[in-house]
């Protein structure tokens, strides 16, 4: 069953679709920057046209030149752009420019992401009075409105649905050899519907490497859009004279040393496509902060996703003795009469074995049957762990219950989350038409990872199991599941037609903007204890880059910004986009609430706006964005923020 969650974490059911609202088919893509209003005017978007194939427009595999004009002729992707404007004109001394972000994934959708968090994240980097930023995502080639979709089941979502209840009756990798081979067989066959789609021409296309040049491209052609339309306003078009001409010709191509610098924001899988970008291109590269750290020769090189869950089971074991702390008010899960949290440690593990040992029949609010396992509530317990200031209090409501005889919750829990496919509803039943709000579907991760990481399609079962194992070994809660991402790969078809290997390092940075150098250091941002991107490796990423620091927040989940606030942290982060600077040696920062504090009222209705400048804070656009994520569902992306 485990390795069929991952399909289901990004089907249909599951990934909700970017909203409707931004009129995207209005659009049309363009080899330049048009921006729109959008989303009730508040934002910007556009549709930019860049190469399919980056390699072969530009005959290089590196360094990227000024790339010819695209021709009518040319293989193109067209990637749906947003933008929050920043507070202040573009001709204001205060304006700093765009900050590209990436919500992980991979697949994530940058659109989406930034209409949950743009408000937050503008909130943290700008300094009113001196500096003031706009934000900007983008769903990745291939991803949410960017097009040609990835999607092997464009014509028949439902078939989705069916390809996860195929593999759901084996209950989880980690139940032995005919589990691992059966399941094989599943995604042998998952590949081969791939390869026959419409979608399959653009599946080679869409790696980390091609999406890292993407976000070069972008920031040219965004500062090309800005200079034009400052030159508008500067020079008519009536006024024909010399000086509007030489202004003209220098904004369309400025001084090659001159090059744009991006400002970067990856979360994530995130900070491996900032890892890529800084590696690949480091003489573009002017701030990049990247929070929730993937240890990147392993996902490239290694058997892939090893190096996550070290920190899994201790943030379990830490969610078990602050309920014991907490107390019945809190934490549901707690008794008055526990010695410590080993009762509570005991009582949670005896129900998971008893569901290990005969999983129960279960009928959902709706009456949806649903065949309940141990794994089952695993995966549900090990992405509480990605935010515990949103889930603990309330996930520990939904465990009490179930574990005193309610089984409908967690059946609610599995089928409103997408774990397992709801026909109660027909949204999984009928393709969405050309950008009405496409779901991000499995094919994006897999299209990604499979493609940049070695190839995994002739691994025997035993390499399997052996690999199925070192992933319980790091963790008894989320082992299963995680290997289950990896697994996919196993008959995935496709390679990337541009791999970049490494080496992933940076050169010294320099603050005059010198060629093939770093604007400034990168800044590895983590949380304590994070369930999937330890704290170990953003230590181990930060050595190999040149001046990098890591900052610490002692919080729990997944990344630093967006699992606790804390005004420490939100300081270092404004200062850094400001200065250029990092701490001069690994430090860390305190949270401001954690997930059983009684007094933590950041996030309620009653918090107000006063509160929220002291927390140097958006606090609606947080409490926004917790409520969304209220009710416990399979995030999008096991390597996301969303």
């Amino acid at each position: 069953m485990a390795f069929s969650l991952i399909l289901m974490a990004l089907s249909a059911t599951l990934s909700s679709a970017v909203p409707l609202s931004g009129n995207w088919s209005s659009i049309l893509p363009s080899p330049d920057i048009h921006w729109h209003p959008c989303y009730n005017d508040t934002l910007q978007c556009t549709r930019l046209l860049l190469p399919l194939d980056w390699p072969a427009h530009e005959n290089t595999t590196t360094s990227p030149p000024l790339p010819p004009p695209l021709s009518e002729q040319d293989a193109t992707v067209a990637i749906a752009i947003i933008k929050l404007p920043a507070a202040v004109p573009r001709t204001h001394p205060t304006y700093a420019g765009p900050i590209f972000t990436n919500p992980g994934g991979p697949g994530g959708s940058g659109v989406d992401f930034l209409l949950r968090l743009g408000r937050y994240l503008q909130r943290v980097v700008d300094k009113p009075g001196t500096r003031r930023y706009d934000v900007v995502s983008f769903d990745p080639r291939g991803v949410g409105l960017s097009t040609p979709a990835v999607d092997c089941f464009a014509d028949n979502p439902a078939a989705r649905d069916a390809l996860f209840l195929e593999g759901r009756g084996t209950w989880g990798l980690d139940r032995g050899d005919s589990a691992i081979t059966y399941s094989k067989a599943v995604m042998q066959a998952y590949g081969q519907r791939c390869k026959n789609s419409k979608g399959a021409r653009v599946l080679a296309y869409v790696g980390t490497p091609s999406v890292a040049r993407d976000i070069v491209a972008m920031a040219d052609k965004i500062d090309e859009e800005r200079r034009r339309s400052i030159d508008a306003d500067t020079y008519p078009a009536h006024a024909n004279t010399e000086q509007r001409q030489l202004e003209l010709k220098r904004s369309i191509a400025p001084d090659p040393q001159d090059v744009v610098r991006v400002q970067y924001m990856g979360f994530s899988y995130g900070t491996i496509l900032g890892n890529y970008l800084a590696s690949m291109f480091p003489g573009r590269v002017g701030r990049m902060l990247l929070d929730g750290v993937c240890d990147i020769n392993d996902y490239v090189s290694g058997p892939g996703w090893l190096n996550h869950l070290y920190d899994t089971d201790e943030l379990f074991d830490t969610f078990l003795h602050g309920c014991h702390l907490a107390g019945p008010s809190l934490c549901a899960l707690a008794i008055s009469s526990d010695s410590s949290s080993l009762d509570l440690r005991e009582r949670l593990l005896d129900f998971l074995t008893s569901l290990d040992t005969q999983p129960q029949a279960v009928l959902s609010s709706d009456s949806t049957i649903v065949i309940l396992s141990g794994n089952d509530v695993r995966t549900l317990i090990g992405y509480s762990l990605y935010s515990p200031l949103t889930y603990f209090q309330s996930f520990s409501k939904t465990l009490s219950a179930a574990m005193t005889g309610n089984l409908t919750v967690l059946a609610d829990a599995l089928l409103r989350g997408g774990y397992i496919p709801n026909h109660s509803s027909q949204a999984t039943c009928s393709a969405p038409g050309p950008l009405q709000g496409r779901p991000t579907g499995i094919e994006g991760l897999h299209a990604v990872l499979c493609s940049d990481a070695i190839d995994v399609t002739s691994k025997d079962t035993a390499w399997w199991s052996d690999y199925i194992r070192k992933q319980l070994s790091f963790s008894s809660i989320f082992g299963a599941y995680w290997a289950s991402l990896r697994f996919a790969c196993a008959g995935w078809r496709f390679r990337a037609n541009w791999s970049f290997k490494g080496p992933f390092t940076t050169p010294a940075p320099d603050s005059r903007r010198l060629a093939e150098r770093p604007e400034a250091p990168i800044l590895f941002l983590t949380s304590r204890l994070d369930p999937v991107t330890p704290l170990s490796n953003a230590r181990l990423m930060a050595a190999n880059h040149h001046g990098a620091a890591v900052v610490i927040q002692e919080s729990l989940g997944h990344t630093a910004l967006i699992s606790a606030p804390s005004r420490c942290t939100a300081r270092i982060v404004a200062d850094y986009f400001h200065l250029g600077t990092v701490p001069g040696s690994e430090m860390s920062c305190q949270e401001d609430c954690g997930p059983w504090d009684a007094d933590c009222h950041l996030f309620n209705h009653e918090s107000s706006q006063d509160m929220a400048a002291a927390h140097l804070l958006d606090a609606t656009a947080l409490r926004a964005f917790r409520q969304d994520q209220q009710q416990l569902r399979l995030l999008k992306h096991p390597l996301g923020v969303l």
